[in-house]
């Protein structure tokens, strides 16, 4: 007897042990547009760009992303499909801001997060949350721009002229999209951050001759919502399968 109880234990802890996690899935990323414009300066290693926010009505994006992240994670091989998890609680992303620059904000922020997982089966989450880096904007050119970029949002430059364009009727400036945020892993037994991804991506387009030749005018409101989302779609499934180590 002693003998079956101990070969049905081990059978138990083997069992659990190769058991596959199971994901629940969270975006932080779109109470609010960054709106960045580019101020010309000269000798000064200060960010001085123009900062402004647009609150996004019902975080649209976030709803979006987490079924982004579902999808790259069944393509990266994982089986069940994971618990997919929405917050517009101003709280949590209050907190969210105040540890922007904080090495070790994710770990912190799961505390602010853990009431939105009240209940939830799942062993591991995946966390896209805003991520804070130097402006490298994608053009023609190569990669311009000034200062910092977090979350999403619009970078604005006015006064810049490509070496090249091949545009007939360009105007200087341009306007570019930008995703700038962070997956991580999240082991919710124990609190520990498994792994952390940082994902930079941009889009930009040259200011046309139009009615006012403004790049901001460059794309319309239903084009700034579709580059921003396919910007997060393009990125979201490499982010995922390096977070899981695949």
């Amino acid at each position: 007897m002693r003998k079956l109880v101990l070969v049905m234990v081990l059978a138990a802890a083997s069992f659990g042990a190769g058991a596959e996690p199971r994901y629940a899935v969270l975006s932080l990323l779109s109470d609010r547009l960054a709106i960045i414009t580019h101020e010309t300066t000269t000798g000064s290693h200060i960010d001085r760009n123009r900062r402004e926010s647009m609150p996004i009505p019902g975080n649209l994006l976030d709803k979006n992303m987490v079924l982004d992240l579902d999808d790259a994670l069944r393509a990266a091989g994982v089986k069940s499909g994971a618990v997919l998890l929405f917050t517009s609680d101003a709280a949590i992303f209050s907190r969210q801001a105040q540890l922007l620059d904080d090495a070790n904000g994710t770990a912190q922020l799961l505390e602010a997060v853990r009431p939105v997982l009240k209940g939830v089966d799942a062993t591991h989450l995946v966390l896209a949350t805003k991520y804070r880096h130097d402006a490298r904007l994608k053009v023609a050119d190569g990669y311009v721009g000034s200062g910092s970029l977090d979350g999403l949002g619009f970078y604005i430059d006015r006064t810049y002229e490509p070496l090249r364009t091949g545009t007939i009727g360009a105007t200087p400036g341009f306007l570019a999209a930008f995703t700038y945020y962070k997956l991580a892993l999240i082991d919710l037994s124990t609190g520990h951050v498994v792994r952390e991804v940082p994902v930079f991506a941009s889009e930009s387009r040259l200011g046309t001759e139009g009615e006012s030749g403004d790049p901001w005018d460059s794309m319309s409101v239903e084009d700034k919502a579709a580059i921003l989302a396919r910007l997060l779609r393009a990125e979201t499934p490499q982010a995922v399968a390096r977070l899981l180590g695949s």
